[in-house]
């Protein structure tokens, strides 16, 4: 976990902008003859694919490598705090959350979720959520959750001055 404060989260950056550009210039070049199963044999990729794969879910972040590499698509331009996760994810190939912390109370937990547990998620449908999926709680539920990702009341917005970035690794 990392929080950073006084963020400014809105427009965009041409030095962001750039740096995008160039970390999809140095993965085209590391992963040029790749195919998705080459992917899949990188061992960050190989861990979460089997630990999505008991959900019979695939990893987001292959997904973004894929159409990066494989298709030329361009990072995403949202916002400086969630393109700065996003450019993290593709290049450590770690899954990672961003939250507005000013929006989670304490204390905030990693935990392995448990039969009947249920997450309101970003698109504001609620979600039962399986057991034995790694997620982070607050005082108030669910914040997010590795397989159906973050909930609908703690998102990077225009008005997040403070970020909670989060990584999760699977457990082996």
């Amino acid at each position: 976990m990392l929080e950073l404060s006084g963020l400014e989260s809105t427009g965009s950056s041409s030095r962001l902008n750039e740096r995008k550009r160039e970390i999809e210039a140095r993965l085209r070049a590391r992963y040029k003859d790749f195919t998705r199963q080459d992917f899949l044999a990188l061992p960050a990729m190989a861990e979460y694919d089997r630990y999505y794969r008991r959900f019979n879910k695939s990893y987001h972040v292959q997904l973004q490598l894929d159409s990066i590499v494989l298709n030329g698509k361009q990072l995403p331009d949202v916002s400086p705090a969630v393109d700065a996760n996003f450019m993290a994810e593709v290049e450590t190939l770690i899954l990672t959350a961003g939250h507005d912390s000013q929006k989670l109370r304490g204390p905030i937990v990693i935990d392995v979720s448990r039969e009947g547990d249920q997450m309101t998620q970003m698109n504001s449908a609620s979600r039962a959520i399986r057991s034995g999926d790694m997620i982070m709680r607050d005082a108030d539920g669910i914040c997010c959750s590795i397989i159906y990702g973050q909930d609908a009341r703690s998102p990077i917005s225009p008005e997040t001055s403070r970020v909670l970035y989060v990584a999760y690794a699977p457990p082996r």
